[in-house]
Parts: C-alpha cells; structure tokens; sequence
C-alpha cells in the first residue's frame, strides 16, 4: 500500500470493528469518512453492508468511503 499510509490497513481493521459495535451514529459516521480518505479495498465490504441505513449521514458516509473505488462492489452500491 502508498508510503503515505502506512498502517492503513491495520486502520481499516481497526475502523471495521467499530463499525460492528458502534452504537453513536458521529463514531459510524466519522468511520465512514476515514474509509473514505484511506481508499483502501478492505472498507469496501463494511461500507456497502450498511449502505442501505436509515440516517442519511450514515448512508452520505457510505458513498464518500467508496467513491473513487473500482471494486464492483462498490460501483453497483
């Protein structure tokens, strides 16, 4: 992955689990713009499991964590 994040990937996992159990949807949401600024293939999943939630943040969060991403995934959400 870039040199200029190096622990990208341990971010992402970390951030995935929070997404799991975070109840506070400024946690979720901020998560979610974090994917967002990592581009990392690994948020991919997390983001469109909760594409489909009921805030509108939550789902603004959804789409700025797969923008710019070309896994197929990503693209159909």
């Amino acid at each position: 992955y870039p040199a200029d994040k190096p622990f990208a990937a341990e971010s992402v996992r970390l951030l995935n689990r929070l997404l799991e159990s975070e109840a506070d949807l400024n946690v979720a949401y901020a998560a979610l713009i974090a994917f967002g600024h990592l581009q990392h293939p690994e948020c991919v999943p997390a983001a469109v499991r909760i594409a489909g939630h009921a805030d509108p943040d939550i789902r603004y969060g959804v789409a700025f964590s797969l923008a710019g991403q070309d896994d197929p995934r990503a693209i159909d959400t």
